[in-house]
């Protein structure tokens, strides 16, 4: 009896004592002991069985609290049943923040919606997707959630487990990619593919509300002599400044892009007028009237403008690109610093320009390119005191080509450089051939392109042609423009003083036509200013010419420089001049531009004449 009682107290030790044998009490006794050993050995399993239960749980917390990956679980309605420490961690809430809430909440609207569609209306399907969390400090949390379902025996979802990895450092690096792949890397301005994806997005609208789109491509004038000059080191931070400049001057909506090199671009996706789009353009340009200042330098920089407009210049993208391009190329042909809109006409020039380009790259090697001369008089005396050496192209095909045709596509291509020193050396030796003929030496005048004055062995260039042909520097003038000589003042002064140094002298050439400033004549070593054709032209008829030509003129002589009146063609306008006290001139009026055989005409003979420099 005491082995049952403490049986029944739950001592699964307790035992009869009875030894076995054949009477019912024996047996009886025997079945109870074997009934308390097996109670006893199944608790002893239970014992195991649970402590295996409990050191599983602990391990599996152990791995899900410091995984390195977010884990939470939510129920069939998306509420959180779970979450784990990292994954509180990564959103910067704890986890009893997290619990219970629905998981949808730690997201932004847009992305909760899609991830409230991945996750619940495809529960009982394992599934990954990408999964933007808001973090609480409102940063960006970008994962791949893998999700499993949880489910019952008989197939029911009880809910979803999901494992969180943190990818954005990933997404970031994906992101500067796109940017990369879609920006350009010295301004961050939209480059070439996202600037026509714009456009793209642009004409489709613009077809279906039958809307004008408007497409302006610039280019910088004269931008690769600062690029060679100074080096590209400044001509980096110049295409900072430009493009600084354009993003200010467009409207919300508009894009300005860059191309490459000097080439930026701009789209007005909605434009009510032309009238609209020339004003912008304008804007655009006022914003180059003031200089750009760099390490203390100043540079001027103008821009040439070339509008298309949608869809009656183009109804794709490459058509309207390409034809603002030749808009801004006719743009620089009519004297830069402007816009032009585009018309057919264009296409057919920029094909003859192409044309020009090519037979212009073989016009040395054939001996095509020539040089007329045209005298230069002098007022008081009647007498021809000098020459300007002009260029000119004999095309065998086309005849006999102006500069004002053929110089300008010269300076874009680069060919200039090689046709000046070809010029230079050329008026050089014929001056001092016709000193060595006894002709009365003349001064010699040639005019320098900015890509030459640029050119970092100028001096030697100019050297060379001297020696070679024997001319004494002081019969050599070179002639310059407003222009190059304020695109960087501190550069175009050194050379000016190495050019005087070697006793050449220097001229301003179409003086009033630029960037006229009172400061660069003072400041500058130069000898001689040449009055601009734009205001001699309506001499003495226009009031206004007239009084902006004698307070030239009055102004020159108080800076003690001598000044010569370009294109004179009649005789009121030589009258006019000579009583303004100008020293000379040169024009039809007197003579044209002439061939060397012809222009000897012009040469004084040989007589005693007084030292003349």
């Amino acid at each position: 009896m005491g082995a049952t009682r403490r049986l029944a107290a739950g001592d699964l030790t307790a035992r009869t004592g009875e030894l076995s044998g054949p009477t019912e009490l024996n047996q009886l006794a025997q079945v109870f002991d074997d009934m308390a050993a097996t109670l006893q050995r199944r608790q002893a399993e239970s014992e195991r069985a649970q402590q295996a239960l409990r050191d599983s749980e602990a391990r599996y917390r152990l791995i899900v609290e410091t995984a390195e990956e977010g884990i939470f679980i939510i129920d069939p309605d998306g509420d959180t049943v779970f979450v784990n420490a990292m994954m509180a961690g990564m959103l910067g809430y704890s986890v009893d923040e997290m619990r219970g809430r629905p998981i949808f909440d730690f997201m932004d609207e847009e992305m909760g919606s899609l991830a409230r569609h991945g996750l619940l209306r495809r529960q009982g399907i394992r599934q990954q997707q990408d999964v933007r969390f808001r973090r609480k400090d409102g940063g960006d949390l970008w994962t791949i959630v893998a999700a499993n379902p949880i489910a019952e025996s008989d197939g029911r979802c009880l809910g979803t487990l999901a494992m969180v990895t943190d990818i954005t450092e990933r997404k970031r690096a994906e992101d500067h990619l796109i940017y990369l792949a879609h920006h350009d890397s010295l301004t961050g301005l939209p480059n070439r593919t996202l600037f026509n994806d714009r456009l793209q997005q642009s004409l489709i609208d613009a077809a279906r509300r039958e809307r004008v789109v408007a497409v302006l491509f610039m280019d910088l004038d004269r931008f690769k002599t600062i690029n060679d000059t100074l080096g590209h080191e400044v001509g980096d931070v110049l295409l900072r400044a430009v493009s600084g400049r354009l993003k200010d001057c467009i409207r919300t909506g508009d894009t300005v892009a860059r191309l490459g090199g000097d080439e930026f671009i701009v789209l007005l996706p909605d434009v009510g007028h032309a009238d609209d789009v020339g004003r912008i353009a304008q804007k655009v340009l006022d914003v180059f009237d003031q200089p750009f200042s760099i390490d203390g330098r100043e540079f001027f920089v103008t821009t040439s403008i070339g509008i298309t407009l949608y869809p009656f210049d183009g109804k794709d993208v490459d058509g309207l690109v390409k034809n603002a391009d030749v808009a801004m190329y006719r743009a620089k042909e009519q004297g830069r610093n402007s816009y032009q809109f585009y018309t057919a006409e264009m296409t057919a020039k920029s094909h003859e320009n192409l044309a020009l380009e090519n037979a212009l790259r073989g016009a040395l090697d054939r001996n095509e390119l020539v040089l007329h001369y045209q005298p230069v008089v002098d007022l008081a005396s009647g007498e021809v005191s000098g020459m300007e050496a002009l260029l000119r192209w004999r095309h065998p095909g086309l005849g006999m080509i102006m500069p004002q045709r053929f110089i300008p596509i010269a300076e874009e291509s680069g060919l200039i450089v090689p046709i000046g020193e070809w010029a230079l050396s050329t008026a050089c030796r014929q001056a001092r051939a016709w000193q060595q003929q006894g002709y009365v030496p003349l001064r010699l005048a040639v005019n320098l392109s900015a890509r030459q004055f640029y050119q970092r062995n100028l001096a030697e260039v100019i050297a060379r042609a001297l020696k070679d042909s024997g001319l004494d520097p002081v019969w050599l003038e070179l002639e310059l423009t407003e222009s190059l000589l304020m695109q960087n003042a501190e550069l175009t002064h050194a050379t000016l003083r190495t050019l005087n140094t070697m006793g050449v002298r220097l001229s301003i050439d179409d003086f009033g036509t630029g960037y006229s400033s009172l400061g660069y004549l003072k400041r500058f070593p130069l000898d001689t200013l040449k009055i601009s054709r734009s205001f001699v032209r309506d001499v003495p008829a226009d009031p206004d010419d007239a009084a902006i030509v004698s307070a030239i003129i009055a102004m020159a002589h108080t800076l003690e420089m001598r000044v010569i009146a370009e294109d004179v063609e009649t005789e009121s306008q030589r009258a006019f001049l000579r009583a303004q006290a100008c020293d000379a001139f040169q024009g039809y009026v007197f003579g044209p531009p002439l061939p060397p055989e012809e222009f000897t005409r012009y040469l004084p003979k040989p007589r005693l004449r007084r030292s003349s420099t």
